[in-house]
């Protein structure tokens, strides 16, 4: 028992060193309606978006290399609403949650919130799979044969879940992996040969 809990813990304190890890990542400033970002260290492909309150893109930006990243984004012509930039990478995204109002802008920052991505990795027919699950959610995974046939499933509200598919018994081909926890959706399409 001891063990599990000095374990609990530790993964625990993982998955608050990287929630702030990411979020040194990222700043957000706001001077009267103007939005500075700034993003340090970026890893490859990743993306800055600017949505309306509606799912509406308003701006658009690819971070390719691994370099700082700066833009202002003037705020000052913006209809009053809620708007979401969201930074994402192979790992994660985080969203930040802007507030136009009738004088300036504000960022919520209750609202916003960092949402892990799942890792997969193939190796000898068996496909594994991790997701933090850092608000212990209740996360359902799925894997789907190329008919749409469910293959396997679990559901695990974990703070960090770890599974391994074996698929030494199933016919070679793709599969699709679905992971669904809260309203959000991930799939994968991942090809086992």
């Amino acid at each position: 028992m001891g063990n599990l809990f000095k374990l609990s813990i530790l993964a625990l304190m993982l998955t608050a060193s990287f929630n702030v890890k990411a979020a040194e990542g990222l700043d957000v400033r706001i001077n009267e309606e103007t939005l500075f970002v700034e993003v340090q260290n970026s890893f490859m492909n990743a993306s800055l978006t600017l949505k309306d309150e509606e799912g509406n893109l308003i701006f658009k930006d690819g971070l390719i290399d691994n370099k700082s990243y700066k833009k202002t984004l003037n705020f000052g012509t913006a209809q009053i609403g809620t708007y979401y930039l969201n930074f994402e990478n192979e790992f994660y995204i985080f969203k930040k949650v802007i507030h136009r109002l009738n004088k300036g802008v504000k960022i919520d920052k209750e609202a916003s919130e960092i949402i892990f991505k799942p890792t997969y990795k193939i190796s000898e027919r068996k496909l594994m799979f991790s997701l933090t699950n850092p608000e212990e959610k209740m996360t359902q995974i799925e894997v789907y044969d190329v008919r749409g046939e469910l293959v396997n499933s679990i559901t695990s509200n974990d703070l960090i879940i770890k599974k391994t598919f074996d698929f030494k018994r199933v016919p070679k081909g793709e599969y699709l992996v679905k992971i669904k926890r809260g309203q959000q959706v991930f799939t994968k399409t991942m090809n086992l040969i």
